[in-house]
C-alpha cells in the first residue's frame, strides 16, 4: 500500500506530528494510518517515540509514505536510547526516564510558520524555544486547560475549545527574553544526541568517565570525593556498581545532564573523554578499599576510623552489605559492601544537606517531605538528632533538656528495657521529645557499648547449620504437601523472626523454592485445563464449537488464560476454526 500524496518531515519533527500531517494530505482518518501499521494498541506518545520498533511497523510506514527506515526512526527518539543502551533493547531503556511529559508543549511563534510538534517539546526538562526565545505554552491561551497531546489533532488548534493557539483574544507578540544558560546547554546537548547517530557508550563505560568526572580527574579513585560531589552515597554506591560490570542498566539522562552541566563539560566532550588506565585499575583493585581507612561523612563529626562493627552481612532494599558500622563521635550508622563501599543508612547526612540550604528558622516537616522526597518519619529523626547535637536547631522543634530524663532513660537501657518500650513511657510529652533524648550523645555511647559487648559475647556463626537441620526440612515438607511457601509461613513453622532468616540467609532460598512452586501449580493447572479442552472437543466431535461455550465448559475466562498462557489460548482459537471449517463441509 503506497498513499498518493508523500511529505517530508519537518525539522525535529515528532512522528506523532508526522503520522497526523500525513493522515491529513491524504484525507485519511489517523486512526486509519495506525491501524494499518502498529504492533501494539494505541497507549501514550512517549511509547511512540521512544520505542517505535516495538509500537510499529517501520517497514510499512515506509511503503506507506516513502521515507526511508532511518527517517522514521529520526522522528523518535531511538537513535538517541542507542547510543546508551549498551547490552538492553532499547525499548527497556531507563535512559529518558522522568524526562518526558504527555501533555502539549509549544512555542506560539514556531506554530505560526509551520503547526507541526517538535520532538524536543516532550522533554520536561526544554521550557524555551531557542529559535524564538519564548518559553513554551503549557495551556490552551484561551480556555487554560492542560492539553493532552494525544487529544491533539491540529497542533495549532486547542483540542476543547477550538481556538487558534497562534492567536491571543488581545493580541500582544510574545516578548523574547534572555535564553536561560542552563535551558540553551540542555537544549544544545540534547540536538548533539539526536544528530549525532554515529555515537556510542556502554553504561559501564560512561560510569566509569562520569565517576572520573565527579573524582575531579585525578588518577587514583576516592569513594569519599565522589559521595562529597554527589551529595549522595547511595547514587555513588550504585555509579559503582555499574562501573565495575555489575550492573547493566544505563543511568538516566537527567543525572548524566546534570553531572556535565555542573562541571562545565559538553555531551561532546564525554564521548572523547579519554580516562587513564590508572583510574579504571583503583577502581578494579578491591584490595585498596579493604585496607583503606573509613572516615565519617558527616559534616559534624569527620572522624577517621572511629567506628564499631554491629553485624555481619544481611540484606536489605538497598542491596547487601558485608557489614555494619557506627561512628562512635557522631552515632551515624554505615554499611561495608564486599567491595568497600560505604553507604551511610539513615539519611541524616543527606537530611542536613538539604535542610541547611533552607536557611529557616521554623520548620514545617510535612511540608519538606513533600518538597524534598525524605519521608515525615525520617525527617522526624533527623531534626531530633540535630537538636540533641545541636547541630540545627528549629524554634518550632525545641526541646527543654532535663537531666533527671536523661538518667531515668540510661538507667532502663542498662537494665535491659529495649527503646520500643521506653518509647511508651508516659513521661513523653510526645513522640519527638522521646527522639530528642534515644539519639543523645550518652544513650548513643550506651548503646554502642552494648552492642560492643554483645558482638564479643557472639557464638560463631551457624548459618549453614540451621539452613540444613531447621529450614530446608521445612521448606520440602511445605512443597509436598502443597502449603503456600512464604516467607512468613517458614518462620511460622520454624518458630524465628523474619531477621533472623535473613541472618541465616535462608530468605534466598525460600524465594527459590517459592519461584519453583509457583511453576509447579502453573504446570498443574494448565494441564488440567488441557484435559478439560480435549473432553470438550471430544464430546462436540460433530458440532460447531464456540468460544464462549467452551471457556464456560472448562471454567476459565478467555482473559485469564491469556495472562496464564497466551500459548494455549491462541491454540484455542485456531483449533475451534480447524474444528469449525471440518464441519461445515461434512456431507449432510
Amino acid at each position: 500500500m503506497q498513499l498518493p500524496i508523500r511529505i517530508l518531515p519537518f525539522p525535529y519533527e515528532s512522528l506523532y506530528s508526522y503520522l497526523l500531517r500525513l493522515s491529513d494530505e491524504n484525507c485519511l482518518d489517523p486512526l486509519e494510518v495506525w491501524h494499518y501499521c502498529r504492533y501494539t494498541p494505541y497507549k501514550d506518545i512517549c511509547t511512540l517515540i521512544t520505542s517505535p520498533t516495538t509500537t510499529i511497523n517501520i517497514l510499512k510506514l515506509s511503503q506507506l509514505s516513502g521515507l526511508e527506515n532511518n527517517e522514521i526512526l529520526g522522528l523518535t527518539f531511538h537513535y538517541l536510547l542507542e547510543k546508551f543502551k549498551g547490552t538492553e533493547q532499547v525499548s527497556h531503556s531507563r535512559v529518558l526516564q522522568g524526562m518526558l511529559h504527555k501533555e502539549y508543549h509549544y512555542c506560539q511563534e514556531c506554530l505560526k510558520e509551520k503547526p507541526y510538534h517538535q520532538l524536543l517539546w516532550s522533554i520536561s526538562n526544554v521550557r524555551m524555544c531557542c529559535k524564538h526565545k519564548t518559553e513554551l505554552q503549557a495551556n490552551c491561551i484561551h480556555c487554560n486547560k492542560t492539553i493532552r497531546l494525544r487529544d491533539v489533532i491540529a497542533f495549532d488548534i486547542c483540542p476543547y475549545c477550538e481556538c487558534n493557539l497562534t492567536k491571543r483574544i488581545i493580541y500582544s507578540p510574545s516578548s523574547p527574553i534572555i535564553m536561560d544558560k542552563e535551558q540553551e546547554w540542555l537544549i544544545k546537548n540534547t540536538i548533539y544526541l539526536l544528530n549525532n547517530n554515529e555515537l556510542s557508550i556502554t553504561p559501564q563505560d560512561l560510569a566509569i568517565k562520569v565517576l572520573y568526572i565527579l573524582n575531579g580527574f585525578n588518577y587514583v579513585y576516592n569513594h569519599d570525593v565522589v559521595c562529597k560531589a554527589l551529595n549522595n552515597s547511595d547514587q555513588a554506591f550504585h555509579l559503582l556498581k555499574r562501573a565495575k560490570g555489575k550492573l547493566v542498566q544505563s543511568f538516566t539522562l537527567s543525572f548524566l545532564f546534570k553531572v556535565l552541566h555542573s562541571n562545565m563539560l559538553t555531551v561532546e566532550q564525554i564521548f572523547s573523554m579519554d580516562v587513564p588506565e590508572e583510574f579504571f585499575d583503583s577502581i578494579k583493585d578491591r584490595r585498596k578499599y579493604k585496607k583503606r581507612r573509613f572516615k565519617c561523612l558527616a559534616p559534624w563529626c569527620n572522624r577517621e576510623d572511629h567506628f564499631i562493627k554491629t553485624s555481619h552481612s544481611q540484606s536489605n532494599r538497598k542491596g547487601s552489605f558485608k557489614y555494619y558500622l557506627i561512628c562512635k563521635g557522631c552515632g551515624c550508622r554505615y554499611g561495608v559492601s564486599s567491595e568497600g563501599e560505604f553507604v551511610e543508612l539513615a539519611k541524616f547526612i543527606g537530611i542536613y544537606n538539604y535542610l541547611i540550604s533552607r536557611q529557616e528558622k521554623r520548620i514545617n516537616l510535612m511540608k519538606v517531605s513533600a518538597d524534598s522526597g525524605y519521608t515525615f518519619g525520617m525527617l522526624r529523626k533527623a531534626v531530633a538528632y540535630f537538636a540533641s547535637r545541636e547541630v540545627l536547631l528549629y524554634e518550632n522543634y525545641k526541646v527543654e533538656f532535663k537531666k533527671e530524663k536523661l538518667q531515668s532513660f540510661l538507667i532502663a537501657l542498662q537494665n535491659g528495657e529495649t527503646l520500643k518500650q521506653i518509647s511508651h513511657w508516659s513521661l513523653w510529652n510526645s513522640y519527638y521529645e522521646y527522639l530528642y533524648y534515644r539519639y543523645h550523645k550518652e544513650v548513643l555511647a550506651l548503646e554502642m557499648s552494648k552492642l560492643k559487648t554483645e558482638r564479643n559475647n557472639r557464638k560463631p556463626s551457624l548459618k549453614k547449620d540451621k539452613l540444613e537441620t531447621v529450614i530446608i526440612p521445612i521448606l520440602k515438607q511445605m512443597f509436598d504437601n502443597d502449603e503456600d511457601v512464604t516467607i512468613r509461613n517458614v518462620c511460622s513453622k520454624a518458630g524465628i523472626g523474619q531477621s533472623t532468616l535473613r541472618l541465616w540467609q535462608g530468605n534466598v532460598l525460600v524465594e527459590s523454592i517459592k519461584r519453583e512452586q509457583l511453576m509447579n501449580r502453573r504446570k498443574n493447572l494448565l494441564n488440567i485445563i488441557r484435559e478439560a479442552i480435549e473432553k470438550y472437543f471430544a464430546e462436540n466431535a460433530n458440532q460447531y464449537i464456540y468460544a464462549l461455550n467452551l471457556y464456560k465448559s472448562i471454567g476459565v475466562r478467555r482473559s485469564d488464560l491469556r495472562r496464564l498462557s497466551p500459548e494455549m489460548a491462541s491454540e484455542i482459537t485456531v483449533r475451534i476454526r480447524q474444528h469449525n471449517e471440518l464441519i461445515k463441509h461434512q456431507p449432510n
